[in-house]
């Protein structure tokens, strides 16, 4: 939910400028938090683990190198 989103944008805040981004999915409209990563494939590895340890485990880096 959107709601959760937003809360997820909070708690992220001490890795980054998190933001929402709405995706149609199926008739739905999803929420999707992204955090930008540097550009750096190792800081970018390094910022996801930051993420899990805050909490979000499933998260990833979905640029490819």
């Amino acid at each position: 939910s959107q709601v959760n989103a937003q809360r997820a944008v909070a708690q992220l805040s001490p890795a980054g400028m998190a933001s929402i981004e709405p995706v149609q999915r199926d008739g739905l409209t999803l929420y999707r938090v992204v955090l930008p990563a540097p550009a750096d494939e190792a800081a970018a590895y390094a910022l996801r683990d930051r993420v899990a340890e805050i909490g979000f485990a499933e998260a990833r880096v979905i640029q490819t190198f």
